[in-house]
Order: C-alpha cells, then sequence, then structure tokens
C-alpha cells in the first residue's frame, strides 16, 4: 500500500528524465538505462528522507537490477516525441547499452535547489560506477525486504540500508510494513 499523499508528478518526472541525460550531453556513453534507473530511485529516495517528499513521486518496483520505476520508457518516449532526446541502443561488450542523447538543453527551474543538489548528488556518484556495480549497490536493505516485482514504498527508506542485511533486520522490516499496510499506511 502506497502513501496516499505521495502520487506521481509526471512534468517533473519527464523533466528529471530529461536533466539525468541531458548531464552527459558531452558523453553519453556514461549513462545507460540501469544507471538512469539507479539515479532516479536514488534522488526520489534520498528526497524523501531529507525534505520529507520525493521528487517525481514515481513508483519504483523491485526488479533483478535493483528498483526501477515502470513509467521510465513512457517517459523516455515523450521525450522522444517532443524531439528533446532520441535513444539508441549500441553493442556494449557482451550486452546492449541504450545511449540518451539530449537534443535541448534541460529545464531545471522545475526543482528546488534542495531537488536539484540531489539529484545531481546521484549523478556524480553513480554515473562513474559501471551499469553491473551501481545495479550491485541497490540491492540494500530497502531493496531486500520485497519481491521481485512488488512496489517499493517511500517508507521503507527509513530502514536502516547500511552494510549487509542480517535475517532479523530483514525480518523486522518486513514486520513493520506489514503492520503499516494493516494500518492503512501510517508508520
Amino acid at each position: 500500500m502506497a502513501d496516499p499523499k505521495i502520487s506521481l508528478d509526471w512534468a517533473k518526472f519527464v523533466a528529471m528524465v530529461h536533466y539525468v541525460c541531458n548531464s552527459v550531453s558531452d558523453d553519453p556513453t556514461k549513462l545507460g538505462a540501469v544507471k538512469l534507473q539507479k539515479i532516479l530511485w536514488n534522488s526520489d529516495r534520498e528526497a524523501y528522507l531529507r525534505l520529507g517528499h520525493p521528487i517525481s513521486g514515481a513508483g519504483y518496483v523491485k526488479m533483478q537490477r535493483g528498483p526501477a520505476a515502470p513509467k521510465l520508457n513512457d517517459a523516455l518516449a515523450e521525450l522522444e516525441a517532443n524531439g528533446r532526446l532520441v535513444t539508441s541502443d549500441i553493442p556494449r561488450g557482451p550486452h546492449r547499452q541504450k545511449l540518451f542523447l539530449s537534443m535541448r538543453a534541460a529545464d531545471p527551474s522545475v526543482f528546488s535547489q534542495d531537488e536539484l543538489a540531489i539529484i545531481d548528488h546521484w549523478i556524480r556518484k553513480i554515473l562513474p560506477k559501471t551499469a553491473a556495480k551501481a545495479s550491485d549497490d541497490s540491492h540494500d536493505l530497502t531493496w531486500e525486504i520485497y519481491e521481485l516485482g512488488e512496489t517499493i514504498r517511500y517508507e521503507s527508506a527509513f530502514v536502516s540500508s547500511e552494510g549487509e542485511a542480517d535475517p532479523d533486520q530483514l525480518q523486522e522490516a518486513k514486520l513493520a510494513i506489514m503492520k503499516a499496510d494493516a494500518a492503512g499506511g501510517a508508520w
């Protein structure tokens, strides 16, 4: 059950996707779909923790390679349709990498200074990593407490995500979320 006060701000989500993609306009090979998903997730989660609300309110689900926003492809399609972005797939070792070519400068005016600082922090932190490392790093306790395909609640970001999850912590976190669901989402 999601927090009823949090809802997707579509325009802000699309703007955040464009802003992140635009940040690598000098070298689009620095950003693929996995890293883009991790920047979006970490930015929204950190904003929720620090500011009391996510930046975009996008929903994220537990996927094999970490938290992911199912609406990302829709946002990319809108950016492409509006001529702000072009996407392309290229071979990259044994895999394929999705490239995001920003055709116009992103508009950061939709974000507060605090939100921009958070997004910029995660861009700087994740871009130097490989996609595999960014994915592995996202497999923290917050990710562990959910089943594949399950929506990750923003409130679970308050669960400590430092170090390895021990079975007791994992069970405690699952029970807290189940209890909050039974109480209508109130923590």
